[in-house]
């Protein structure tokens, strides 16, 4: 989050402004001591014009494929078996 931030060449406080939340909190985010909840995320991104998935590359499993998601599921409905 903070290199896309800074991508913009804003501050903490034009990116809380922007995702309409604290400087504060965007702050702790930052440093890894507050997980947002979707919602902020989800604003956090869109000011960012960023992805969710970017904003948590760490995330096992985020950024998958479609295709690769649902090879995890049975395709068949159950009252077809």
């Amino acid at each position: 989050m903070k290199a896309s931030r800074e991508r913009w060449g804003w501050s903490q406080q034009e990116l809380a402004g922007h995702a309409e939340t604290s400087v504060g909190v965007v702050s702790t985010i930052e440093r890894g001591k507050l997980e947002p909840g979707l919602g902020l995320a989800s604003r956090i991104a869109n000011a960012l014009g960023v992805s969710l998935d970017s904003l948590r590359p760490d995330v096992p499993g985020v950024g998958r494929p479609l295709a690769e998601a649902d090879a995890c599921v049975d395709p068949k409905p159950a009252s077809a078996a």
